[in-house]
């Protein structure tokens, strides 16, 4: 901030009278000087940007995740900037009428890409798709697919009524069950134990998952519920 000329200017215009005059008044203290300050908008701007981080805030979409087995609407939470040009105006106001008081910085509300009544007609249908626990079985073994795997291939898009089965996740979770479960055959045999004596050994068949038709058959359960 600085003053304006005005308090140089008293006292040197006018006549020589004139001016006396002035000069008198001036020393008996009866004449105020209104000061006017000028505000430097670039330095005022570049100060609010350095505290604008503690200010504002990016907005978080609303989304479909999954909580003791039932598909849950998270809400959107909008974000929030700062009003540079009126937060700069209130800013100057305040130091033009020399005014310490506290100002308040004007922001805005930035709203989510993805606001929760664009999820919300797909929930039901999620809730659907996840109703009965979805079972995974070979031979004599049974899996049954996580909440956190469902996440991933259950999805709900903003707009749609509907869920969308991402098949690349239940591929990759049939795959790594494929992992456990593929076996070469092997003949039946004989061999010696820890004691000596001679044991059988049974064949064992060959096993192997069709990854490509059970992902199918996973897409085609989750999606008819």
């Amino acid at each position: 901030m600085e003053s304006t000329r005005a308090a140089f200017d008293f006292g040197r215009s006018g006549s020589l009278w004139q001016r006396s005059r002035a000069w008198a008044r001036g020393l008996l203290g009866v004449v105020p000087i209104e000061p006017r300050v000028n505000v430097d908008a670039a330095r005022i701007d570049e100060r609010l940007r350095g505290i604008a981080s503690a200010i504002v805030r990016a907005p978080a979409d609303a989304y479909v995740t999954m909580e003791d087995g039932e598909p849950a609407l998270v809400p959107d939470v909008p974000g929030i900037a700062l009003d540079l040009g009126n937060s700069r105006v209130a800013l100057s106001a305040r130091m033009q009428a020399l005014d310490t008081e506290p100002v308040t910085l004007v922001t805005r509300s930035v709203p989510a890409f993805v606001p929760a009544p664009a999820l919300a007609a797909g929930l039901p249908h999620a809730r659907e798709a996840v109703g009965a626990p979805l079972v995974l079985a070979a031979d004599e073994e049974a899996w049954t697919v996580t909440e956190e795997d469902l996440g991933r291939i259950i999805a709900v898009r903003p707009g749609e009524s509907g869920v969308t089965i991402d098949r690349e996740p239940a591929r990759a979770l049939v795959a790594g069950l494929a992992g456990r479960i593929d076996r070469p055959a092997a003949d039946a045999g004989l061999t010696v134990d820890a004691t000596g004596a001679f044991t059988d050994v049974p064949q064992v068949d060959a096993a192997r998952v069709e990854v490509e038709t059970t992902t199918d058959a996973v897409v085609d359960a989750l999606a008819a519920g």
